[in-house]
């Protein structure tokens, strides 16, 4: 029944809106030392136009003229990271497998900061073991003890080195 009633209210907005000869609408959108024009005729109906605002929070207008139907949406993105130009950090990782049949081998990870900033608030480095291969417990303790991180950071379940086989 939802479905029912979803194609009769298309059906119902498509009949109000839909004009023969097409849209002939005259959008301006302005602020103070800001002005866009945005022209919707029968070529363009169909095509979604975008506009960046300069400036956000500030008080903008729309004036619309002509006949049809005409689609405004505002969208205000937040906390967008900025985009990242650079590798902010070097990870290399060095296996070392003497035999072909070794039942345990070191694997050791080193992670470097290399970005601009003084701070990086919080890394997490997560490493994740071939299947059937887990940590030996003694090299846990051992990254624990040896590895240096600022105080208000934490190491959680580090799986760097000494593996065997199950």
């Amino acid at each position: 029944q939802d479905t029912v009633v979803a194609l009769e209210a298309l059906a119902l907005y498509a009949a109000k809106t839909f004009s023969k000869d097409g849209p002939d609408l005259q959008a301006s959108l302005t602020s103070e030392d800001f002005n866009q024009n945005i022209q919707v005729d029968n070529t363009n109906r169909l095509l979604q136009q975008i506009v960046e605002l300069p400036a956000v929070p500030r008080d903008y207008t729309v004036h619309v003229q002509g006949h049809g139907c005409l689609f405004l949406q505002a969208i205000l993105r937040y906390h967008i990271p900025p985009l990242r130009s650079d590798a902010t950090f070097a990870v290399s990782v060095q296996m070392e497998c003497t035999r072909p049949n070794a039942t345990q081998f070191p694997v050791t990870i080193h992670a470097r900061y290399t970005g601009n900033r003084v701070s990086t608030n919080m890394v997490l480095i997560q490493v994740e073991l071939l299947s059937g291969y887990s940590p030996v417990a003694s090299s846990l303790e051992e990254v624990r003890l040896r590895i240096c991180v600022q105080p208000r950071w934490e190491v959680m379940d580090v799986h760097l080195t000494g593996l065997y086989a199950e």
